[in-house]
């Protein structure tokens, strides 16, 4: 039978981690991929070292596209997250912010207009001008004081306090964004390069800001309320796709519970088995709203921590996406992962931040 070659064993993306992050450029194979030379048709790293990119399809992170991003937390067996959120949210604002200076560093300044739009609700970070003119400094460690501070005239910061000033900022944006489109479509500025540079949305702590609608409402009252702002965002981003990125940051990491020994048995009993009912079955059946390439969980699994990974939040959100990111932890490591993506078949690919 020599000369006959059988298929090549299925690859678990827990099995890349390893080598990934040992890897040197000596076993790097060379592809290309709508444009770009990358080592591994899986490895987001050129995405996230390029940022925001003018060209759709070019990256995960290109205009015209809503963008989420949310931090995946490990629960313990016993149920407790102590130690773990914290690491996880401040990855992700690392994440977002990440984004935000490669953005501000990597296109030329425009002083008439706003490069970055910032809404933060008042419980996240504060993303202080001091703390960007760090972040830019270390980016750019060439330039000068002065040129650094003229980059961070180019970002408008909001900082709302409930979720109606949240929308009201995006309002004004939205005005704002339309008079730039407007200046763009004036014949004697065409051809002057006012589209060469993409603009960047960043909203943070959408999901904080309806806490206390759920709180003294329920869920459903939260997801009324999120969907009218969902669809702004995504006619924003289709409206002025030819330079325009929303990205969402989810501020509430999501649980990411293990596999118990009683939710593997829960998922090998055959249905019949289970004496709970039709009604029953279909609960548990229910696809996880984000699920992560490296989770072992059982989408049949009837562990209930589970239950609070299914929040009709969650859900809402991600259908707000086209791309849902999730920063995760992986021995130690910040991995970024594409949970979730509308169009293309961008979902699976990752890499270590």
């Amino acid at each position: 039978m020599t000369g006959l070659s059988a298929a090549a064993p299925p690859i678990l993306a827990s099995t890349l981690l390893d080598s990934s992050l040992q890897k040197n450029s000596n076993d790097n194979s060379v592809r290309e991929r709508r444009g770009m030379v990358e080592s591994d048709p899986w490895d987001l790293t050129r995405d996230i070292e390029e940022g925001v990119s003018l060209m759709p399809g070019r990256s995960v992170l290109s205009c015209g596209s809503v963008i989420g991003i949310s931090g995946l937390q490990p629960t313990n067996a016993n149920g407790s997250r102590e130690g773990t959120g914290d690491d996880i949210r401040y990855w992700v604002d690392e994440f977002s912010q990440h984004i935000l200076t490669t953005l501000l560093c990597k296109y030329p300044v425009d002083k008439d207009f706003p490069r970055a739009f910032v809404i933060q609700y008042f419980d996240s970070r504060p993303l202080s001008r001091q703390a960007l003119f760090f972040s830019l400094q270390q980016r750019s460690p060439d330039r000068s004081p002065e040129d650094l501070e003229t980059i961070l005239d180019n970002i408008q910061t909001r900082r709302v306090y409930d979720f109606d000033e949240l929308l009201e900022a995006v309002s004004q944006i939205s005005n704002i964004l339309f008079e730039l489109q407007q200046r763009q479509n004036q014949p004697g500025n065409k051809g002057k390069g006012y589209n060469s540079a993409p603009a960047l949305l960043l909203i943070e702590g959408i999901d904080q800001s309806l806490e206390e609608t759920i709180r003294t409402s329920n869920p459903v009252a939260g997801h009324a309320r999120l969907v009218p702002l969902l669809r702004t965002l995504t006619v924003l981003s289709r409206t002025y796709a030819s330079f325009l990125c929303v990205i969402i940051v989810n501020s509430i990491a999501l649980q990411h519970p293990p596999q118990s020994a009683s939710a593997q048995e829960a998922a090998l009993t055959p249905a019949d088995d289970t004496g709970a009912g039709q009604l029953q079955r279909q609960q548990y059946c229910l696809e996880p709203p984000v699920c992560s390439i490296f989770s072992n969980i059982s989408r049949l699994s009837k562990a209930s921590p589970t239950l609070s990974y299914f929040s009709v939040l969650t859900r809402s959100l991600d259908q707000g996406c086209d791309v849902h990111l999730l920063v995760s932890q992986m021995q130690k490591n910040m991995i970024i992962e594409v949970a979730k993506h509308r169009v293309g078949t961008e979902v699976g690919r990752w890499c270590d931040f």
